[in-house]
């Protein structure tokens, strides 16, 4: 299990962003109620890799809503229209910003 501090450092997110993730249903951890006012949060290593995948999305550039929907997508090519599409080979995740894009693109490994 991982903390909300574990999943903020490995995602490269704020705890702000992790917080409104968890609200919209995006991860689902599991609720610990502490003594105090505050929640406690436990994340699976499968939550924790989902977060680090949008994470990822994120900083690429896209919106954390269209992020959520490209980190459940299968690894492979996801078109997005107008001739943009993302690259995702299992924890990898490439924009067309991302320098490792083209090798990933010809179905190098980066």
């Amino acid at each position: 299990m991982a903390s909300s501090v574990d999943v903020v450092e490995a995602a490269g997110i704020t705890y702000r962003q992790l917080d409104y993730w968890c609200r919209k249903g995006w991860l689902a951890p599991t609720i610990r109620r502490g003594g105090g006012s505050g929640i406690d949060r436990d994340f699976h290593a499968d939550e924790l890799a989902f977060a680090v995948r949008m994470g990822l999305l994120v900083r690429a550039g896209f919106p954390p809503d269209v992020a959520f929907l490209i980190a459940q997508a299968t690894p492979g090519v996801v078109p997005l229209g107008e001739g943009a599409r993302v690259v995702i080979d299992g924890p990898c995740v490439a924009s067309r910003r991302d320098p490792q894009y083209r090798s990933l693109e010809r179905g190098q490994a980066a």
